[in-house]
């Protein structure tokens, strides 16, 4: 069989020249909360004075701890798998965050490059929910995902700095087959709890991808994409300013939006960027998302669909 190796390697590499540089501020911009003309969040340090993040103010629960597994895949075939796990200060709503995916609502966010955290390095979604102090955590010593066929993965525990996740062991490659239809996610946990035979969803493939503004995102630009022939998708969209991580005055931006085929950055984010914003090419997938939760904890099961 050919294989392939993951492009979190890459999102690695970028941690390991960053993890000594994150600076202590909160600098990023809230741009709104979670609604139908644009959604915010800071990706932060974990400080009292968090601003709302990606998912925009969220009421207070029972939900101590969340989690996130992603497989993503590039025309069908694997191209990512990555895991994550957090222990929150203060409990949230496992009502709320349950249906926050729901499609219907676009959600995004302004950084600036001084804010560090792994979700904005993770080429694989993982939700940030950096409104709250939250701990990264163990969920046990590997987490395994199987299809009717069989074992399809183990993916086990890293970490570079103070970001703890879970991936491919070193040097261990991904298969070129599909990504199973049916595929299960089973983990014993530690101090998050384990879960057994969790489905992930099933993505359809995202294809006819363009934007305009020649070979760089501006404000203004417009995201266009063939929509999926079933609802309940969301469009991710991430860029940052041309040119690396360490320019002087540099953003990131990244959107999640309702799957309707077109996008246009809200006036709010438009503003918070600025007219001279230049972004690089930027990263851009069909996400799809469920959640399985226990009385304290909610998982993100995640299929995430890259363009070639």
């Amino acid at each position: 069989m050919l294989l392939k190796t993951s492009s979190f390697v890459l999102v690695t590499n970028v941690l390991l020249a960053l993890a000594g540089c994150s600076g202590s501020s909160d600098n990023s911009s809230n741009v709104g909360k979670a609604s139908e003309d644009g959604g915010s969040t800071s990706d932060s340090d974990s400080s009292a004075s968090a601003k709302p993040d990606l998912l925009g103010d969220i009421p207070a629960g029972s939900v101590t701890a969340y989690g996130a597994v992603t497989v993503g895949d590039d025309a069908g075939i694997a191209s990512d798998l990555v895991a994550s796990f957090f222990e929150l200060e203060e409990g949230l709503s496992g009502d709320y965050l349950k249906t926050v995916f729901s499609s219907s609502s676009t959600l995004c966010t302004v950084d600036d490059y001084d804010v560090i955290d792994f979700e904005d390095f993770s080429a694989g979604f993982i939700p940030s929910l950096n409104g709250v102090e939250k701990q990264a955590i163990s969920a046990g010593e590997s987490i395994t995902l199987t299809s009717d066929s069989g074992t399809f993965a183990n993916i086990q525990p890293q970490s570079v700095g103070a970001f703890l996740f879970y991936t491919l062991p070193d040097m261990q490659m991904l298969p070129s087959a599909p990504v199973p239809q049916s595929l299960r996610v089973d983990f014993a946990g530690d101090v998050f709890p384990g879960y057994q035979a969790a489905s992930l969803p099933s993505v359809e493939p995202l294809s006819e991808v363009e934007f305009t503004g020649g070979d760089m995102i501006i404000p203004t630009s417009t995201f266009s994409w063939s929509p999926p022939s079933n609802p309940g998708s969301m469009i991710r969209i991430f860029t940052s300013t041309r040119g690396g991580f360490f320019l002087e005055d540099g953003k990131t931006v990244t959107c999640l939006a309702p799957d309707t085929g077109s996008f246009t950055f809200p006036l709010s984010v438009q503003t918070e960027l600025g007219a001279n914003f230049e972004g690089g090419m930027p990263i851009f997938s069909r996400v799809s998302v469920r959640a399985e939760t226990t009385e304290n904890s909610i998982l993100f099961l995640i299929r995430e669909s890259f363009t070639d």
